[in-house]
């Protein structure tokens, strides 16, 4: 054996010894981004769905609910925390932008922003599940298209018969 034989392995030792370290580094960073942006995707969810009954207030001219806007005004403030925490995000510019920006042209109303939150949800849906995410909107048309039949019909009693599990019925 050579006096360089142990020299040689001590190094490449080391070599991999840093290499499995900063692979799991990079590792981590992507997995703590993921959950980060998953996170965010279920907050803009929530945010969504809240956000839709401040364009129902503006339609019928009615004066905005104060807990409504105090629960908005909290999430905001939590996904702009979350986004804080990574700066990797390509979504984070037009998330805070859609939150926070008071600029009256390019959000004039508060269905110009619910239409907005609701583009963002679909890129970021798709960048995090794309599968899930296509069966959603797939399901979320085909209610929507239910809903306006059930409207041009008056809403007859027979077809209010909600029974599925993820209904807004069923949430407490």
């Amino acid at each position: 054996m050579n006096w360089w034989t142990p020299i040689i392995i001590g190094i490449c030792s080391l070599m991999g010894a840093f290499g499995g370290i900063t692979l799991k580094q990079i590792w981590d960073a992507r997995n703590t981004t993921k959950n980060i942006l998953f996170s965010v995707y279920m907050k803009l969810l929530e945010l969504y769905g809240l956000y839709w009954w401040e364009t129902v207030a503006e339609f019928h001219k009615n004066n905005p609910n104060p807990d409504r806007r105090s629960k908005i005004g909290r999430l905001s403030w939590l996904i702009s925390d979350e986004l804080w925490q990574i700066d990797e995000s390509d979504f984070s510019e037009d998330i805070l932008e859609v939150l926070f920006s008071s600029d009256i042209k390019k959000y004039p109303t508060a269905i110009s922003r619910y239409d907005a939150i609701g583009k963002i949800i679909d890129s970021l849906g798709q960048h995090l599940n794309p599968k899930h995410s296509t069966i959603m909107k797939k399901i979320s048309d085909t209610n929507l298209r239910e809903l306006t039949v059930r409207y041009k019909n008056g809403f007859p009693k027979e077809e209010i018969k909600e029974n599925t599990p993820g209904h807004f019925m069923f949430w407490n």
